[in-house]
């Protein structure tokens, strides 16, 4: 994982990290949430709310 830019293994590295990365999008997709859902948890992860203050 050390490898330089430039080198075999770095280009070696980058395919697989490609080739991974299109593995896991066609086998484990991830659905795009509801925009409200979205807005929901987003609100929630930063301790807000609807009510203004």
């Amino acid at each position: 994982m050390d490898a330089k830019e430039g080198t075999k293994e770095f280009e070696e590295l980058d395919l697989l990290a490609l080739v991974l990365e299109k593995y896991e999008e066609e086998q484990f997709p991830i659905p795009e949430p509801h925009p409200i859902d979205a807005i929901k948890f987003m609100m929630e992860q930063n301790n807000l709310t609807q009510f203004m203050r």
